[in-house]
């Protein structure tokens, strides 16, 4: 591999310090902090950077995380009412069919201890020129949509 001068940047609020080291392969990130730090950027602004790089190693982490499948559920559910597979997934089936029919009337359906699921009307937007990271870019027009979201309730909030 050819070596190559690193541009990775650690922005750390006003403060960009580059690597300007040769390497083959990418420096860690906490080379740039500690190197933010000789050069003397404010030590909240080298924390910060330190949270976010922390942050962002949990996400990767949450990547490789599966999250239980309807059949999961449905064993997980009838185990704690001593009910039969089968009957459970038909019970979520249910559950799901209620919801969609609920936020497409009402535009709102809360699942107690779980969470809210609301819809929000976009409006169009005109096409135009908008500024955007400090440069014009074109936009094109875009259509009214309905938009739905779910939010968290604060029991479960709570919990983690």
């Amino acid at each position: 591999m050819s070596a190559r001068k690193c541009r990775e940047v650690a922005v750390l609020g006003a403060a960009a310090i580059r690597c300007g080291r040769q390497t083959a392969e990418r420096v860690p990130r906490h080379v740039h902090v500690r190197k933010a730090q000789q050069q003397g950027a404010p030590s909240s602004l080298v924390i910060m950077a330190k949270k976010a790089m922390k942050a962002m190693k949990s996400m990767k982490a949450m990547k490789g995380v599966k999250s239980m499948s309807k059949g999961a559920i449905a064993d997980a559910l009838g185990a704690a009412v001593e009910k039969k597979r089968s009957e459970m997934s038909k019970v979520l089936e249910a559950l799901a069919e209620i919801a969609s029919k609920e936020v497409k009337g009402t535009g709102k359906f809360v699942i107690p201890g779980v969470c809210m699921i609301k819809t929000r009307h976009k409006p169009a937007t005109k096409a135009g020129k908008r500024m955007a990271f400090g440069k014009e870019m074109r936009v094109k027009a875009k259509p009214a949509r309905t938009i739905v979201k779910a939010f968290a309730v604060a029991a479960l909030k709570k919990s983690v």
